[in-house]
Protein backbone atom coordinates (compact mmCIF):
# COMPACT_ATOMS: atom_id res chain seq x y z
CA UNK A 1 0.00 0.00 0.00
CA UNK A 2 2.79 2.44 1.24
CA UNK A 3 4.87 1.35 -1.98
CA UNK A 4 1.52 2.16 -4.33
CA UNK A 5 1.54 5.54 -2.88
CA UNK A 6 5.45 6.31 -3.07
CA UNK A 7 5.44 4.93 -6.84
CA UNK A 8 2.33 7.66 -8.15
CA UNK A 9 3.73 10.73 -5.90
CA UNK A 10 5.19 13.63 -7.71
CA UNK A 11 7.94 13.49 -5.80
CA UNK A 12 11.01 11.68 -6.08
CA UNK A 13 11.49 9.49 -2.86
CA UNK A 14 14.19 6.81 -1.78
CA UNK A 15 14.57 5.12 1.18
CA UNK A 16 18.32 4.53 2.59
CA UNK A 17 19.75 1.54 4.87
CA UNK A 18 21.33 1.85 8.00
CA UNK A 19 24.54 0.82 5.93
CA UNK A 20 23.70 4.07 3.44
CA UNK A 21 22.67 1.63 1.31
CA UNK A 22 19.52 2.50 -1.25
CA UNK A 23 17.18 0.00 -0.71
CA UNK A 24 13.90 1.95 -2.62
CA UNK A 25 13.57 4.24 -4.94
CA UNK A 26 10.16 5.50 -6.96
CA UNK A 27 9.70 6.41 -9.97
CA UNK A 28 10.42 9.89 -9.98
CA UNK A 29 13.48 9.67 -8.90
CA UNK A 30 14.67 7.00 -11.30
CA UNK A 31 13.31 9.90 -13.83
CA UNK A 32 15.44 12.74 -12.58
CA UNK A 33 18.46 10.46 -11.79
CA UNK A 34 18.56 8.90 -15.35
CA UNK A 35 18.71 5.25 -13.77
CA UNK A 36 16.03 2.29 -13.43
CA UNK A 37 15.82 0.41 -10.11
CA UNK A 38 17.32 -2.52 -11.09
CA UNK A 39 20.00 -0.39 -11.44
CA UNK A 40 20.57 1.40 -7.75
CA UNK A 41 18.09 -0.49 -5.42
CA UNK A 42 20.19 -2.72 -3.35
CA UNK A 43 23.42 -1.80 -5.48
CA UNK A 44 24.56 1.61 -4.74
CA UNK A 45 24.52 4.30 -2.00
CA UNK A 46 23.81 7.65 -1.70
CA UNK A 47 26.82 9.27 -1.80
CA UNK A 48 27.43 7.67 -5.33
CA UNK A 49 25.10 10.89 -6.38
CA UNK A 50 26.41 13.40 -4.53
CA UNK A 51 28.59 15.62 -5.39
CA UNK A 52 32.08 14.72 -3.51
CA UNK A 53 32.05 18.69 -1.92
CA UNK A 54 28.93 18.31 -0.41
CA UNK A 55 29.02 14.47 1.16
CA UNK A 56 30.44 15.86 4.56
CA UNK A 57 28.05 18.25 5.38
CA UNK A 58 25.27 16.22 4.07
CA UNK A 59 26.45 13.28 6.21
CA UNK A 60 26.47 15.46 9.20
CA UNK A 61 22.90 16.02 8.99
CA UNK A 62 21.95 12.67 8.16
CA UNK A 63 23.15 10.82 11.31
CA UNK A 64 20.46 9.29 13.08
CA UNK A 65 20.95 11.10 16.39
CA UNK A 66 20.24 13.97 15.26
CA UNK A 67 17.09 13.40 13.39
CA UNK A 68 16.28 11.29 16.42
CA UNK A 69 16.03 13.96 18.40
CA UNK A 70 15.02 17.26 15.89
CA UNK A 71 12.86 15.46 13.55
CA UNK A 72 12.73 16.21 9.83
CA UNK A 73 15.58 18.13 8.13
CA UNK A 74 15.86 20.15 4.76
CA UNK A 75 19.17 20.41 3.21
CA UNK A 76 20.12 21.52 -0.07
CA UNK A 77 22.69 19.25 -1.83
CA UNK A 78 24.09 18.98 -5.40
CA UNK A 79 23.62 15.50 -7.05
CA UNK A 80 25.00 14.29 -10.23
CA UNK A 81 22.96 12.79 -13.07
CA UNK A 82 23.22 9.61 -15.17
CA UNK A 83 25.23 11.71 -17.91
CA UNK A 84 26.66 13.84 -15.26
CA UNK A 85 24.50 16.75 -15.00
CA UNK A 86 25.15 18.49 -11.74
CA UNK A 87 21.71 19.45 -10.49
CA UNK A 88 20.83 21.06 -7.27
CA UNK A 89 17.99 19.93 -5.08
CA UNK A 90 15.89 19.91 -1.85
CA UNK A 91 15.70 17.65 0.16
CA UNK A 92 13.33 16.42 3.24
CA UNK A 93 14.95 13.99 5.63
CA UNK A 94 12.73 12.06 7.90
CA UNK A 95 13.72 8.88 10.19
CA UNK A 96 11.54 5.88 9.77
CA UNK A 97 10.16 5.19 13.32
CA UNK A 98 11.03 2.32 15.08
CA UNK A 99 13.98 1.75 12.80
CA UNK A 100 17.09 3.14 11.16
CA UNK A 101 16.04 3.84 7.62
CA UNK A 102 15.95 6.87 6.65
CA UNK A 103 13.33 8.19 4.00
CA UNK A 104 14.22 11.30 1.85
CA UNK A 105 12.10 13.26 -0.57
CA UNK A 106 13.97 15.45 -3.07
CA UNK A 107 12.96 18.50 -4.65
CA UNK A 108 14.37 19.55 -7.88
CA UNK A 109 15.25 23.13 -7.03
CA UNK A 110 18.11 23.78 -10.29
CA UNK A 111 15.86 26.35 -12.61
CA UNK A 112 15.00 28.16 -9.11
CA UNK A 113 18.97 28.71 -8.38
CA UNK A 114 19.86 29.42 -12.09
CA UNK A 115 17.48 32.03 -12.48
CA UNK A 116 18.26 33.49 -8.73
CA UNK A 117 22.20 33.11 -10.21
CA UNK A 118 20.91 35.21 -13.17
CA UNK A 119 19.21 37.77 -11.37
CA UNK A 120 21.89 38.47 -8.90
CA UNK A 121 24.43 38.80 -12.35
CA UNK A 122 22.29 41.25 -13.67
CA UNK A 123 21.95 43.31 -10.77
CA UNK A 124 25.44 43.12 -10.10
CA UNK A 125 25.66 44.99 -14.19
CA UNK A 126 23.04 47.14 -13.06
CA UNK A 127 25.11 48.63 -10.17
CA UNK A 128 28.67 48.77 -12.19
CA UNK A 129 27.10 50.52 -14.70
CA UNK A 130 25.22 52.99 -11.87
CA UNK A 131 28.75 53.28 -10.19
CA UNK A 132 30.09 54.56 -13.24
CA UNK A 133 27.73 56.93 -14.08
CA UNK A 134 27.06 58.11 -10.86
CA UNK A 135 30.77 59.17 -10.56
CA UNK A 136 30.68 60.49 -14.42
CA UNK A 137 27.65 62.73 -13.05
CA UNK A 138 28.81 63.69 -10.27
CA UNK A 139 32.09 65.32 -12.08
CA UNK A 140 30.07 67.23 -14.46
CA UNK A 141 28.36 68.27 -11.40
CA UNK A 142 31.36 69.80 -9.53
CA UNK A 143 32.94 71.80 -12.82
CA UNK A 144 29.35 73.00 -12.67
CA UNK A 145 29.43 74.05 -9.69
CA UNK A 146 32.70 75.54 -9.10
CA UNK A 147 31.86 77.57 -12.36
CA UNK A 148 28.96 78.86 -11.25
CA UNK A 149 30.50 79.72 -7.70
CA UNK A 150 33.25 81.87 -9.43
CA UNK A 151 30.52 83.85 -11.58
CA UNK A 152 28.73 84.03 -7.88
CA UNK A 153 31.45 85.80 -6.74
CA UNK A 154 32.19 88.23 -9.62
CA UNK A 155 28.99 88.92 -10.54
CA UNK A 156 27.67 92.80 -9.12
CA UNK A 157 24.06 92.60 -10.60
CA UNK A 158 21.97 91.52 -7.57
CA UNK A 159 19.29 90.06 -9.56
CA UNK A 160 21.52 88.07 -11.67
CA UNK A 161 23.39 87.12 -8.11
CA UNK A 162 19.60 85.69 -7.03
CA UNK A 163 19.12 83.44 -9.78
CA UNK A 164 23.11 82.19 -9.60
CA UNK A 165 22.03 81.39 -6.35
CA UNK A 166 19.39 79.64 -7.13
CA UNK A 167 21.29 77.33 -9.93
CA UNK A 168 23.82 76.90 -6.83
CA UNK A 169 21.19 75.30 -5.06
CA UNK A 170 19.50 73.44 -7.71
CA UNK A 171 22.88 71.90 -8.38
CA UNK A 172 23.03 71.03 -4.48
CA UNK A 173 20.01 69.24 -4.84
CA UNK A 174 20.90 67.27 -7.22
CA UNK A 175 24.42 65.88 -5.69
CA UNK A 176 22.43 65.09 -3.12
CA UNK A 177 20.16 62.88 -4.68
CA UNK A 178 22.15 61.35 -6.58
CA UNK A 179 24.58 60.70 -3.86
CA UNK A 180 21.68 59.36 -1.81
CA UNK A 181 21.43 56.69 -4.27
CA UNK A 182 24.55 55.18 -3.23
CA UNK A 183 22.81 53.78 -0.06
CA UNK A 184 21.23 51.61 -2.52
CA UNK A 185 23.50 50.57 -4.91
CA UNK A 186 24.10 46.72 -3.45
CA UNK A 187 20.64 45.90 -2.38
CA UNK A 188 19.71 42.80 -4.07
CA UNK A 189 23.09 41.54 -4.84
CA UNK A 190 22.82 39.02 -2.39
CA UNK A 191 19.75 36.49 -1.99
CA UNK A 192 18.16 36.84 1.13
CA UNK A 193 18.78 34.18 3.58
CA UNK A 194 17.05 32.56 6.73
CA UNK A 195 18.00 34.06 10.47
CA UNK A 196 18.59 32.71 13.51
CA UNK A 197 15.86 34.15 15.16
CA UNK A 198 16.75 32.86 19.14
CA UNK A 199 20.79 33.78 18.31
CA UNK A 200 19.74 37.39 16.78
CA UNK A 201 17.21 38.00 20.71
CA UNK A 202 20.69 36.87 22.14
CA UNK A 203 22.63 38.80 20.69
CA UNK A 204 20.25 41.52 21.07
CA UNK A 205 19.78 40.86 24.62
CA UNK A 206 23.47 40.96 25.73
CA UNK A 207 24.46 43.06 28.49
CA UNK A 208 20.91 43.79 29.55
CA UNK A 209 19.82 43.37 32.67
CA UNK A 210 16.60 41.47 33.08
CA UNK A 211 16.15 41.51 36.93
CA UNK A 212 14.21 38.20 38.14
CA UNK A 213 12.59 37.77 34.60
CA UNK A 214 14.21 34.56 33.01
Amino acid sequence: KFQEILDNIGTATLIIEEDDTISFINPEFGRILGYTRDEIEGKKKWMEFVVPEDIRSAMRFMTRESLRSEGPINLEVRFIRWDGDVRNALLTITRVPGSQKLVVAIMDITDKIRAETAIRMANRKLNFLNKIIRHDILNQLTVLKGNLGMDRETTTDPRQGVVLDKEIAATDAIQALITFTREYQDIGNEPPVWQDVKEAIMKSCAGVHFGDID
